[in-house]
């Protein structure tokens, strides 16, 4: 009896992946599984790698790699698909389950996974019947998987950036160097913007990570826009602002684009001069309204504000939909077309975008994990997000420096 080539599919963060082995038992489908939230790990890669052991213990491999926060569904797709491939498995991506359906499967939960004749040794197993119905839906893992890595290189979480967890003795070090940077006066901080030297990349991370609100906040742009008496524009609902440690002895571009201007917006303030206004938050009541700024925070602030939600519903988009726009955005790497997507909904998303853009200044170097980026990929400063109070941010009622960092 010729031997039988079996198919399973996963899900692998959202998107639906076919298994296929030459000659092995079958296995039952797995649907609706996340390789993220799998526990334990162990019985899930037993399931998918059957009998193969040495499958298995590639599988364990790789989940022990990603046994650390942080790590992207783009380089995690990638690293289990290597795995799996390196096992003799074959995988695909599916753009739908027409096939299934050609090829006389069913994709239901109760439904045995569809067995297909072998018609062609491994070598080439593009002739078989299974590869010739799937080929106009399925697509190679190696080029589908490599979902776009936008400017990050596929990273997306704060993780990923930091290349390792805080260690204690980091956490304690960054601690003392929150207070200090509280205790110093308004006047030190104006000295420090211009004599001072920016931290770390990891320095603002680990600040980041430790989830003190500071007491000096500082936004940067041309001074006329400070002339009206304003922190930040008061028609919005808030505002990002950022640290005065990460931006010391910067060039007015240099702390342009660290505080994510994007080049189109420099262009236009060329000639101006570029100024960094910095809020002692601890002088007014006004300004104490201070929180992180990842998605969590945005994707609360945004479903709750009227005027945005009824600009998402003209796109027909309720509720749910905005909720998982989401989502989606926060696992796509900064500058990437997010994956999974329908063209129809490719361009809803474009619009859901736009209006974080428009609505709370979000735009698309925003990272949602609380700092900013330019448009190379690189790391900027830590962002924070500063609520509006009754004032409407006014600066002649807080204590505050305008530090000139020279003309653009």
């Amino acid at each position: 009896m010729a031997q039988q080539d079996t198919v399973e599919l996963v899900d692998i963060f959202g998107d639906r992946y076919a298994l296929v082995r030459a000659g092995s038992v079958s296995h039952r489908l797995l649907f609706g599984q996340s390789f993220t939230f799998i526990d334990p790990p162990e019985r899930f890669l037993n399931r998918l790698a059957g009998e193969d052991h040495a499958v298995l213990a590639s599988l364990l491999q790789l989940v022990d790699s990603l046994g650390t926060f942080g790590i992207s569904p783009y380089t995690a797709k990638k690293r289990l698909v290597d795995a799996l491939e390196a096992g003799e498995i074959k995988v695909y991506l599916l753009e739908s389950d027409h096939w299934l359906q050609d090829a006389g499967g069913v994709p239901s939960q109760s439904s045995p996974p569809p067995e297909v004749s072998r018609e062609a040794p491994r070598s080439q197993q593009t002739g078989s019947r299974h590869a010739k119905a799937a080929a106009p839906s399925v697509k190679k893992a190696e080029a589908a998987i490599a979902t776009d890595p936008g400017i990050t290189g596929g990273k997306v979480a704060r993780l990923e950036f930091m290349g390792a967890p805080a260690t204690k003795s980091e956490l304690d070090a960054t601690e003392a160097n929150n207070q200090r940077e509280d205790s110093y006066s308004l006047k030190q901080q104006e000295q420090l913007m211009t004599n001072g030297a920016a931290r770390t990349n990891r320095e603002m991370l680990l600040a980041i990570e430790s989830g003190h609100i500071p007491r000096y906040l500082v936004r940067v742009g041309p001074k006329k826009n400070f002339a009206h008496g304003t922190f930040a524009n008061p028609s919005n609902e808030f505002a990002f602002a950022a640290e005065p440690a990460d931006l010391r002895g910067l060039s007015a571009e240099e702390a342009m684009r660290k505080v994510g201007w994007t080049d189109e917006w420099i262009e236009k303030c060329k000639g101006e001069e570029i100024v960094a206004c910095i809020v002692d938050t601890h002088s007014d009541s006004a300004f104490g309204d201070i929180n992180h700024l990842e998605w969590e925070q945005l994707k609360d602030k945004a479903l709750a504000n009227d005027d945005f939600m009824d600009k998402m519903s003209a796109y027909n988009l309720d509720r749910d939909a905005v909720s998982g726009f989401f989502d989606k955005a926060e696992s796509t790497p900064v500058g990437a077309k997010p994956s999974g997507l329908t063209d129809k909904e490719l361009m809803k998303y474009m619009r859901f975008r736009e209006g974080l853009s428009e609505d709370f200044s979000a735009n698309k170097l925003y990272t949602g994990f609380g700092a900013t980026m330019n448009e190379s990929g690189e790391l900027g400063g830590r962002e924070l997000m500063l609520s509006k109070g009754k004032t409407g941010w006014k600066l002649n009622t807080v204590d505050h420096r305008l530090v000139s960092l020279g003309d653009l």
